[in-house]
């Protein structure tokens, strides 16, 4: 079962390993000469799609093994514990705050309909816990799915 403690050491995880990547890289720009506004880009990209994709691959599976208290609780966590870092980096490259919380909204929403079709499969075609297999490959194939057409998908936060 995955608990709401995995779902923050998980949303904590990520951020960690991109603020790490995020501080080399415009580190790294400085120290030659380039913008900082490209790493401070790509980490608004990567945090959300990387957010995105886990969500998207765990979410059926919460909604086929777990409550919906604790399979919220659990996504919320995944998903809202880089905020810090999303806040920091839209600041970085001065986005406006409705951007931001749009497309967190939007990432909760995607997270919370993954959610709802793993519920779904437990509530209409009565497939148990047990059968983790099939929650996990909805959601291997809804990440899949998102993968393949991130160019539309990610927020666009200069345009």
């Amino acid at each position: 079962m995955i608990s709401v403690r995995f779902g923050g050491w998980l949303g904590l995880a990520i951020g960690t390993l991109l603020a790490i990547w995020w501080l080399a890289a415009v580190q790294f720009a400085l120290r030659n000469g380039f913008e900082t506004i490209t790493p401070s880009v790509a980490l608004l990209d990567a945090l959300w799609l990387t957010r995105l994709l886990v969500a998207l691959l765990l979410a059926p599976l919460l909604g086929l093994r777990q409550p919906l208290s604790n399979g919220g609780q659990t996504i919320l966590c995944m998903v809202w514990m880089s905020l810090p870092l999303v806040v920091l980096g839209a600041a970085a490259v001065a986005v406006p705050w409705q951007r931001v919380l749009l497309a967190e909204l939007a990432l909760l929403a995607a997270a919370g309909l993954a959610y709802a079709i793993g519920w779904a499969l437990r509530r209409f075609f009565a497939l148990t816990p047990s059968q983790d297999p099939a929650g996990f490959a909805l959601g291997a194939g809804l990440a899949a799915l998102a993968w393949a057409n991130r160019a539309a998908l990610l927020p666009g936060w200069l345009v």
